[in-house]
């Protein structure tokens, strides 16, 4: 079976579209979480 270029790209983006959205809401998570835990004895 193969797939024509213009298949392979669509599946191609769909992936990264799904890793990068991942990646940006696990950061904004990550900040999300830093930001609402209690400053510690080394402040920013």
């Amino acid at each position: 079976m193969l797939l024509s270029k213009l298949e392979l790209g669509s599946i191609y983006q769909v992936g990264v579209t799904r890793q990068n959205n991942s990646v940006s809401s696990l950061s904004l998570w990550e900040r999300a979480r830093v930001r609402a835990t209690p400053t510690g004895p080394r402040q920013h």
